[in-house]
């Protein structure tokens, strides 16, 4: 193997390995976002919660439109370091997030994996149980489905 092939192949390595660590949200985001709260510590008192941001995974299940805002409800998933979806865990418990704008409902469709930041905004009640409401901040959309377990990087929403 000469040098020039063997400099390629360790420079296009060390890209995908440092790719698949790469933070998926914004540094301002994550700077701001509560990193110490769980999802199930907000999810057992949104209330408690109000105002914080906090990073979490969701497979997204329906959307409603509110005028020109959509919301949308979502089954947690819980994330590896990073913001990386954790795949081979049981999806978890219902929460809905708020969107400031109108989504095409063809990027987010059932089934579509998101890493998201949301800002705690209250409950959504949902027969007769409550379910914790997020604020968008921001989003990571997955491309490729759930039943993927190495997802490739997706559609970038940004800032809210």
């Amino acid at each position: 193997m000469n040098l020039g092939r063997s400099i390629r192949l360790t420079g296009i390595l060390l890209l995908l390995s440092t790719t698949g660590c790469q933070a998926i949200l914004s540094e301002q985001i994550r700077s701001t976002a509560d990193e110490k709260t769980l999802f199930e510590e907000v999810f057992k008192d949104p209330d408690k919660h109000k105002g914080k941001i906090i990073l979490f995974g969701g497979e997204m299940r329906k959307l409603r439109y509110q005028e020109e805002k959509t919301e949308v409800e979502f089954v947690e998933i819980p994330l590896h370091k990073g913001g990386h979806p954790n795949l081979g865990s049981d999806p978890g418990e219902t929460f809905f997030v708020l969107f400031p704008e109108r989504l095409d409902p063809i990027l987010i469709k059932r089934g579509k994996v998101l890493t998201l930041a949301g800002r705690v905004i209250g409950t959504r009640k949902v027969g007769g149980t409550d379910y914790p409401l997020f604020a968008y901040e921001e989003a990571y959309v997955w491309d490729k489905l759930r039943q993927d377990q190495f997802p490739s990087f997706g559609a970038f929403f940004g800032n809210g």
